[in-house]
């Protein structure tokens, strides 16, 4: 299975991802610069409700698969893939607002070591 960083692993759909995925068999680790909600996903509790989640994030976080840490060092440099599910809400025109997707490309980039791109195939 997979080595995963999911940046935005806190929030509502980073953390039902980061979950899903680690019942799946992989190892991920959510990414979330919230400490409080990583507090709380790292106890066992969800910042969120969804049926049935804090079971499965209670579930992966005793097999080891699942972790969360407010550190792209620590998530990003062994990842096999990232995700980024950071939120993108709309601007004054209506328009997404991605500077949270930018910020967050600029930091993995950062703290890649080339690992996490080695088995990606070149663009077309």
């Amino acid at each position: 299975m997979a080595r995963i960083a999911l940046v935005g692993g806190a929030g509502y759909v980073g953390a039902a991802y980061t979950v899903a995925l680690a019942e799946l068999g992989h190892d991920i680790v959510g990414l979330d610069l919230d400490l409080q909600k990583v507090d709380l996903l790292c106890r066992g509790c969800s910042p969120i409700y969804e049926s049935g989640l804090e079971e499965l994030l209670r579930r992966g976080l005793r097999n080891g698969r699942l972790r969360f840490t407010t550190s792209y060092a620590e998530a990003i440099p062994d990842a096999d893939f990232v995700f980024i599910c950071v939120g993108t809400p709309p601007d004054g025109t209506g328009r997404a607002e991605t500077s949270y997707v930018v910020a967050a490309t600029r930091e993995i980039a950062r703290h890649s070591t080339g690992h996490t791109f080695r088995n990606t195939p070149p663009m077309a």
